[in-house]
């Protein structure tokens, strides 16, 4: 990448320059030359911010100092004509600089050599380049055969994420098979890889909470859906590793994060243990996260400052739900939110439970976190390079989306919840990306259906109690419930019609007991309580003589028609 190219380096004069034996002297008058460098430099091209509008300046160096390799470097116009500055940035490569004076004059009159030649298209952060021919992960590119890499000019990162050790074969050995072979691990691999078609399945940012008890295997979930990117260490003893840990801990601020979400997108985020966040920063977290965007700062000149953005997944773990964590600061989830930020309970199926060849799940876990932090990188290396060879393959892949979200939706999901569905949908669509890439085998792709399968419903148990809850109690008590308007004369546990299921507030308080107002949140949060006014579960009939909850029939008890008739 930004290698630099013969076709436009100067030769013989430039202006009154010269270039020879290795260095630059300018032409005073005849048979007298001022030597200006040691070492070649020359502007090699033009490179164009999309986002800016602006253009800077590709320069080639070819130091004189020979143990220094030739390099490319960027500078901005106003770099170019800045004496001291430039000549800084040259002496930093290898020039050995003789006269400061013409350094800036000889490479504006290398530029003018240029001509019309087209510009390079700036690329300063991850993301896929040319209509997904060409995948930039901050520190290489990745792409098909045919992508003119002179036509990029790619701007490296200290702060890539993704880098990879070993060979595909042995992480399939060490790492894939395990993770195949558990559902939830599979889950989480999944759902970190679909993070790279967000975009591409018109989906926005999510988090996902693996949430379960200790002991369980969780963080070691996240190392094996790491181990795809990058080096998945964990993440309390990766601050010393050669390559930086892909998995950090979620202990910050959204200020803080809003850095991290823009380096790792469109690759996904892993934060293991979600409780070690306050509730308030695990509220602003979901809410920031979901807007795509950072919040609005001015700089300290009055200007608007650069904004973060990012379309990713978000995994973590935790002891406790986003729910629940959230609630401690007395304020609940709305419906929308919940369907962007999705607690998956895992402590009654476990994260790792088939864990053959090994003989215990503490030989197992210790492999893991090991091979984790030995073998890394290479399949996300192999699912882009496929990506990228195989486009309508690929493309005919992500049409399936639709399908499977079909086959994957629960009975009595509404649109909101649906969106949820859309996601765990994109995860089946990741894991068959996967296989065709060479990741996992052929004989994962049952697998991968009936984890996802799984995940799906242990989400719909837990965000669908309440519904469930509500229905079976009106099954239970079908000879208490009255058809029609709420009466009060009449003592019965709810009165249902075609459009409305209202409790009294009494019976409804007294049958759920300290669970009725956890279950009203839950209720309306799933768009399936009517409020008569913002946060008021409360609603007043017959002149606010009855006072009741009322939910929608439809969502609640999708039969009532039937027992009706």
């Amino acid at each position: 990448m930004n290698k630099p190219s013969s076709a436009t380096a100067p030769r013989g004069k430039v202006g009154k320059y010269f270039i020879q034996n290795g260095s630059v002297q300018f032409d005073q008058a005849k048979d007298k030359q001022l030597p200006v460098m040691m070492g070649e430099a020359y502007v090699a091209g033009f490179v164009f911010d999309h986002t800016s509008k602006t253009v800077s300046y590709a320069i080639a160096v070819i130091p004189h100092v020979h143990f220094l390799a030739p390099c490319m470097v960027r500078v901005e116009a106003s770099t170019l004509s800045n004496q001291k500055e430039i000549c800084g940035i040259l002496g930093e490569r290898g020039i050995v600089i003789c006269n400061a004076s013409h350094v800036s004059k000889y490479l504006v009159a290398s530029a003018s050599e240029l001509g019309k030649s087209g510009p390079r298209e700036l690329v300063k952060r991850p993301g896929w380049i040319a209509g997904r021919r060409g995948y930039f992960t901050g520190s290489k590119l990745i792409a098909a055969s045919g992508l003119d890499a002179d036509a990029y000019w790619f701007e490296c990162s200290n702060t890539a994420v993704m880098y990879s050790r070993g060979d595909l074969d042995t992480w399939r050995e060490q790492i894939g098979t395990l993770i195949v072979n558990n559902p939830i691990m599979l889950y989480t691999t999944c759902h970190a890889i679909a993070s790279l078609f967000l975009a591409h399945l018109r989906l926005s940012s999510s988090i996902v909470n693996l949430v379960g008890g200790k002991g369980l295997g969780k963080t070691t979930a996240l190392q094996g859906a790491a181990s795809v990117f990058g080096n998945a260490i964990d993440p309390a003893q990766g601050a010393q590793a050669e390559d930086p840990a892909y998995i950090s801990r979620f202990h910050g601020t959204m200020n803080g994060y809003e850095p991290l979400l823009g380096q790792y997108s469109p690759a996904p985020v892993l934060l293991d243990e979600l409780t070690e966040a306050s509730a308030a920063v695990t509220r602003d977290m979901c809410y920031g996260l979901t807007s795509g965007r950072a919040k609005i700062r001015l700089r300290p000149d009055g200007k608007a400052a650069y904004r973060e953005s990012w379309q990713l997944n978000v995994i973590t773990s935790a002891e406790e739900s986003i729910y629940e964590l959230i609630a401690k600061i007395g304020r609940p989830m709305r419906g929308g939110e919940a369907d962007r930020a999705i607690d998956v309970p895992v402590t009654d199926v476990g994260v790792l439970n088939c864990y053959e060849p090994f003989k215990s799940f503490n030989a197992a876990t210790s492999h893991l976190k090991r091979a984790c932090s030995e073998q890394y990188g290479t399949p996300v290396e192999s699912i882009i390079q496929f990506c990228c060879d195989n486009p309508e393959q690929l493309g005919e892949i992500l049409a399936m989306s639709d399908d499977i979200e079909d086959e994957l939706l629960p009975a009595d999901c509404g649109p909101g919840e649906r969106r949820v569905v859309k996601r765990f949908a994109a995860a089946v669509v990741a894991g068959r990306i996967a296989v065709a890439a060479g990741v996992f085998d052929q004989g994962a792709l049952e697998k991968i259906d009936a984890a996802i399968k799984l995940v799906t419903e242990l989400w719909w148990g837990a965000r669908a109690g309440a519904l469930e809850r509500v229905r079976r109690f009106l099954e239970e008590n079908i000879d208490k419930v009255e058809f029609g308007k709420p009466d009060l004369e009449s003592e019965v546990v709810a009165f249902v019609d075609e459009n409305y299921i209202v409790f009294p507030k009494d019976v409804f308080d007294r049958e759920f007991g300290e669970d009725a107002e956890s279950m009203l949140n839950e209720l309306n949060g799933l768009n399936a309580l009517k409020q008569e006014q913002k946060g008021r579960h409360v609603h007043r009939f017959r002149n606010g003589q009855f006072r009741g909850y009322a939910l929608f029939s439809k969502r609640v008890w999708p039969e009532m028609n039937q027992r009706a008739a």
